[in-house]
């Protein structure tokens, strides 16, 4: 079973306990949560709003609803000059003021070694595939260098992945229904990262009930995604090896089947987890954009389990 905790409150209590603590952005299709936890920086999560079919589906870990706060279990970990930072960490870097919800998106910002200003936005954002309904998660890193010396910088974002009840999501990649799991791992150094990534709460071949897809290269319809130098399915908190970067634990006792997506932007050519990142110019910055939402295309084949 899942060891991860999160408290949740209503809305009015939210209000009542610190209303710029917790942010949400909510549509037809989905709901995103984005809350400043004692304890923790920028939790969030993610699944199908009020108003969708399942109604409040799980997309990420532990969401239930709008104004809800969010799991801090999809975890964000940089390196600035090759020194690995939890984000999340509230003794780790500065706060650069409150979450900022603006409507269309919530931000966050921080500032790590008096060096790098990093800012995280979240959208509801067009389906890549389709370009119809605002039913995706958008997520935006923007890292400047404040400093006045060139920085390595390097990001790594996990999502914990439960769609509805299915905590072991079954994953799998390139429009396909194989299951794939057991950290595989693709690198853009070997031209194999997938172009997109299905999760899905039905074990192959029966019928999902709602399924998930994150995008990894191109985007006709909005800001290309930017390709990651490593991407990987995983179980959660089981990360492949040094690609941890010393700040996420061992595995639990027990803690299999239970599953996440692993993105890594060293960088920008395919560098591996040992990459010290992307050299940033002092006054300037690095981008990278990610997507992860409801599939609203047809299905494009019956699903099968393929052991990889």
């Amino acid at each position: 079973m899942k060891k991860k905790t999160a408290v949740l409150f209503l809305f009015l209590s939210f209000f009542a306990a610190d209303a710029a603590a917790l942010q949400s952005i909510e549509n037809d299709y989905l709901a995103i949560n984005v809350d400043d936890q004692s304890g923790y920086d920028f939790a969030f999560d993610m699944g199908t709003s009020a108003a969708n079919t399942p109604a409040n589906g799980r997309l990420l870990y532990n969401y239930v609803g709008a104004w809800t706060v969010p799991a801090p279990t999809s975890k964000m970990v940089v390196k600035v000059d090759n020194t690995p930072i939890d984000v999340f960490d509230i003794v780790s870097g500065t706060k650069i003021g409150t979450l900022e919800n603006f409507g269309s998106y919530i931000r966050g910002r921080k500032r790590f070694l008096n060096a790098i200003d990093l800012e995280i936005q979240w959208y509801l954002a067009v389906n890549p595939a389709t370009g119809s309904g605002e039913d995706t998660m958008m997520m935006k890193f923007i890292a400047e260098n404040i400093s006045a010396s060139p920085r390595y910088f390097a990001l790594r974002l996990e999502w914990d992945t439960k769609v509805l009840g299915q905590d072991g999501t079954n994953i799998s990649v390139d429009n396909g229904f194989s299951v794939v799991f057991n950290n595989t791992v693709w690198r853009k150094s070997a031209g194999n990262i997938p172009e997109n990534w299905w999760d899905y709460d039905i074990a192959p071949p029966g019928t999902p009930n709602l399924v998930g897809r994150g995008y990894l290269k191109n985007n006709p319809y909005g800001e290309p995604a930017t390709e990651p130098d490593m991407f990987e399915v995983a179980d959660w908190n089981r990360v492949n090896g040094a690609a941890q970067w010393t700040t996420a634990g061992a595995g639990l006792v027990g803690e299999y089947n239970d599953s996440a997506v692993v993105l890594w932007f060293t960088d920008g050519v395919g560098g591996d987890q040992n990459s010290p990142g992307t050299l940033i110019p002092s006054g300037q910055s690095i981008t990278w954009v990610v997507y992860y939402g409801i599939n609203q295309e047809e299905m494009l084949t019956t699903p099968t389990v393929t052991m990889t």
